[in-house]
């Protein structure tokens, strides 16, 4: 009879091999990545890895919902939502600027080729609406608190945060950052967001 294994050491062998597969997916991309080269990373046996993913596509979607799931707003009791939303704005600008060095180049070479394939289609979608729903739930708080007013519906509100936003990520990835006066193109975000939220600031 094998040995029961607890599901902490299950939760601990996935997140090495995910942790093994994202630096293999940084160095190569995903198409070039092979389940041999993450394998030899993570120095595991090929049917350890197995046990627990079925392939490279298994990883990689299984990287993407991890950072879906952790994408959330940092709300502390005495700090407004406004305030919170520009921090959470201020790390996005951070993270532009080194754009080619994220994860996010083996993100967009994934989903570029989501019109022709529906399963990707589907995950993208899902990944869209999960932020969707993030930015959303920031925005009502922020009414429900008496910070904004919008002028707008909200749900159009967080999808043009977020169209600013992917579209900067994708520039940034082409044309490098420093072409792109990020900080200024945030402050033109920002004024968009103060204005169309009517935000009160104390």
């Amino acid at each position: 009879m094998s040995p029961r294994v607890s599901n902490t050491y299950k939760d601990e062998k996935r997140k090495k091999i995910l942790e093994a597969a994202k630096q293999v997916f940084r160095r190569k991309g995903y198409d070039l990545a092979s389940m041999d080269e993450i394998v030899a990373e993570v120095k595991m046996s090929k049917g350890g890895v197995y046990h627990y993913f079925s392939g490279k596509e298994d990883i990689f979607e299984a990287i993407l919902r991890e950072r879906a799931e952790n994408f959330s707003f940092p709300f502390q009791e005495g700090t407004s939502i406004w305030k919170t939303i520009l921090h959470v704005l201020s790390g996005i600008v951070e993270e532009l600027k080194h754009t080619r060095e994220s994860f996010a180049p083996v993100i967009f070479e994934y989903f570029m080729r989501s019109y022709r394939d529906s399963s990707r289609e589907r995950i993208l979608l899902d990944q869209y609406n999960q932020g969707l729903l993030v930015w959303m739930s920031a925005i009502e708080k922020g009414v429900s608190f008496g910070e904004f007013k919008p002028k707008l519906p909200i749900e159009t509100i967080a999808k043009t945060i977020i169209s600013f936003i992917d579209g900067i990520y994708c520039d940034a990835l082409q044309l490098g950052h420093s072409h792109l006066d990020i900080d200024e193109q945030m402050k033109a975000i920002v004024f968009f967001l103060t204005s169309v939220l009517e935000v009160e600031t104390v």
